[in-house]
């Protein structure tokens, strides 16, 4: 696990990493738990609101290697890709019932 602090040595977002043995799992988890939103260059955007504006947390889940699943979760305003440019991307149900296809 990575954390990453702010100025103030406050917790601003951390990443996770998980065997790709455990990426079926980690699929549905994040699935159950937050609204996908879409791939950005292999980064498959999760929120945890109904929309950009609600979200507090930005999740991004990514392929470090062949061996490991890297997950970040970030401030949604402070996100690398911010949640406001996300708002042009449509909820993308069917990507992530593909991913989890790929992953089974």
């Amino acid at each position: 696990m990575l954390l990453f602090l702010d100025e103030y040595g406050l917790l601003n977002s951390f990443t996770v990493i998980v065997k790709a043995d455990y990426a079926s799992d980690l699929v549905k988890f994040l699935g159950e738990r937050y609204l996908f939103i879409t791939n950005i260059n292999g980064v498959y955007m999760f929120m945890d609101a109904l929309s950009p504006d609600a979200a507090n947390t930005v999740i991004g889940m990514s392929v470090y290697n062949s061996s490991f699943i890297m997950v970040t979760y970030a401030p949604a305003s402070e996100s690398p890709s911010n949640i406001s440019s996300l708002k042009k991307y449509p909820v993308d149900k069917k990507n992530l019932e593909k991913l989890l296809e790929k992953l089974k």
